[in-house]
């Protein structure tokens, strides 16, 4: 059963409004007074304090000194001129110029397809995503979906592999979760849900207020180096591994299709390189900084790791494929990108059990 994010809140007594939009007034690409500086608004589902936030705001200020000032990109974080999970429709309808986000927070009412372009359970790394946006049909499949909504996409950051996340209790079978109440979204939360689970999806700044006031079980982000400030561990001590369904979650630039089409291509090549910059920057943040301060947290911080049992990991596979199926089954545009995915999916998985897989099993000898 999934959980509508009113009824957590209202559980929690988090006194946050369900408007939509905020009034954001005329966000159409403006032009200084001196006719050159190019001013766009980017919208966030990320609250300002947030790991994700400050690598947008790295991303405006490197479009700002690649351009030479041409271009200078105004960052707002969730909820200061939309609410967090309305940053699409804000871009779609021209209510501002850009957005940051997760897609699969877009998905329901649009295509399942979106999914795929941010993590699908079991699926690419991070990687593996960006050789199948660059260099397999990702990308013309990603602009084709896109612009049914007036928008052009990029992948901006990547936080590798990401943590299965925080239990009060940590679950050892099956029947431990029946009932657990879990903020984790995408299609995990609809793989889970077949085991008894209630699933919710809710934004960063209301996900510890709802822990707190028992209105959550179990709530899953990202990793160490986003987790710790946003203290889910005093409440949530058990820190379970691995994060089956995001092995690779792509977080997304989309920019307003007539914005991106207004712009000249020395202008759109700028932006798509940066966008590049920015996910590589990202990625290797994470992979410094998660084992930092994984290692903080395990020695001092009370934080207790844990892991899925096998038979956990094979129910949560059996039943992926499964749910995969069916919600695709309905889209036959997200079933053309399911066929991509999944091709590409196997000659990855190939190479890196060749590769990777090998490798670290190998290197474990240096610690054993």
């Amino acid at each position: 059963m999934k959980l509508k994010r009113r009824q957590i809140l209202g559980q929690a007594g988090a006194g946050l409004a369900g408007a939509t939009l905020l009034p954001v007034g005329s966000a159409a690409a403006q032009e200084s007074a001196a006719g050159k500086t190019r001013v766009l608004k980017l919208v966030s589902d990320y609250p300002e304090k947030s790991s994700s936030f400050r690598a947008t705001k790295r991303f405006a200020d490197l479009v700002s000194r690649l351009s030479a000032g041409r271009l200078r990109i105004e960052a707002h974080g969730a909820g200061q001129f939309v609410r967090a999970f309305e940053s699409f429709d804000a871009v779609a309808k021209g209510l501002a110029d850009m957005y940051v986000s997760a897609e699969f927070y877009y998905a329901e009412g649009r295509s399942p397809a979106y999914h795929f372009f941010t993590s699908v359970p079991f699926g690419l790394t991070a990687r593996e995503m960006c050789a199948w946006i660059d260099f397999g049909d990702g990308q013309a499949l990603w602009d084709q979906l896109a612009a049914r909504f007036n928008i052009k996409p990029f992948y901006i950051a990547n936080a590798g592999i990401q943590m299965g996340g925080w239990f009060k209790k940590p679950p050892q079978s099956m029947e431990d979760l029946r009932g657990l109440r879990y903020r984790i979204p995408g299609l995990a939360s609809q793989v889970l849900e077949k085991f008894g689970v209630i699933t919710v999806n809710l934004p960063a700044s209301d996900i510890l207020p709802a822990l707190q006031a028992g209105a959550l079980d179990a709530v899953e982000w990202v990793g160490p180096a986003s987790d710790l400030s946003l203290g889910f561990q005093s409440i949530a001590p058990y820190y379970v591994y691995p994060g089956w369904h995001e092995a690779g979650g792509v977080t997304s630039l989309g920019i307003n299709l007539d914005v991106w089409h207004s712009l000249d291509p020395v202008d759109q090549e700028l932006l798509a390189f940066a966008t590049r910059e920015s996910n590589a920057y990202v990625l290797s943040y994470y992979d410094f900084n998660n084992p930092v301060v994984l290692d903080q947290m395990e020695h001092g911080g009370g934080v207790t790791l844990a892991a899925f049992s096998p038979e956990m990991l094979d129910a949560f596979a059996k039943t992926s494929q499964s749910v995969i199926a069916d919600i695709m089954s309905g889209d036959s545009f997200a079933l053309k990108v399911l066929e991509s995915f999944n091709k590409f999916l196997k000659q990855a998985n190939r190479w890196s059990t060749v590769t990777d897989s090998a490798y670290l099993a190998a290197r474990e000898r240096l610690f054993s």
